[in-house]
This record gives C-alpha cells, sequence and structure tokens, in this order.
C-alpha cells in the first residue's frame, strides 16, 4: 500500500464527481443524501493523535426523524488508523459519526449552501 493516499483535486474536478452523485444517485433515489456535514472541531482533536496515519471514511446506515416520519440515511464513519493498520480509537474509546446529512441539514447561507464548490 501506498504511504501517502490521496491528493489535492481541482474544484472542476471535484465538482464534476459531485455533480455524477447527484445526478445517478440522489435524483434517482439511489442514495438519500447529498452530503454529509461534520464539525471540524471534532475532526482536528481527533486527529491530533499523531499516530494516526491515515483516515478510513465508512458508509453507514442509520434512521433519523423528519418531521415525525423515520428516513433511513447514509451516515459517514470516521475512523484513523496507525502505520501498523491497526484502528485508532478517540480518548472515550470510540469513533467519528453523526455527520448531518444533507439536504435535510445544509448550509442555508455563503458558497457552502451550493451542492458544489465555487
Amino acid at each position: 500500500m501506498p504511504t501517502t493516499i490521496g491528493e489535492e483535486v481541482s474544484v472542476s474536478t471535484a465538482n464534476g464527481y459531485i455533480n455524477n452523485f447527484i445526478t445517478d444517485y440522489y435524483e434517482t433515489g439511489k442514495a438519500p443524501v447529498k452530503s454529509m456535514i461534520m464539525d471540524a472541531q471534532l475532526i482536528r482533536d481527533y486527529l491530533a493523535d499523531n499516530t494516526i496515519k491515515n483516515v478510513k471514511f465508512m458508509l453507514g446506515a442509520r434512521t433519523i426523524s423528519v418531521n415525525g416520519q423515520d428516513k433511513e440515511i447514509f451516515t459517514l464513519i470516521v475512523a484513523g488508523y496507525d502505520a501498523n493498520e491497526d484502528y485508532v480509537l478517540t480518548s472515550s474509546n470510540k469513533v467519528l459519526d453523526y455527520s448531518a446529512p444533507c439536504p435535510h441539514n445544509c448550509p442555508t447561507g455563503g458558497t457552502a449552501a451550493n451542492d458544489t464548490i465555487s
């Protein structure tokens, strides 16, 4: 496995990926969310553990209540792992979850209110 996984991509490339997902999955009903939002400080605190070498983003499904109705939504579980490829848990022996699903909990102002990056 390479020592560095991931790289920066252009905004144009990212927007193409985002539009493909929205068109092929969200708009067809195959995926109930367009994006997921997580508190940056939660991520910063977790990644302050210098033994974390890589971060694994895992998709999950959970149920939320929207206007009194239960809806299944995707969620994003975030777990780092070390150089031995062992998971590194938070100081309270957990991993990160409970990202806010968009379109249910989307930003409403600024450029982050858009589906794509501008």
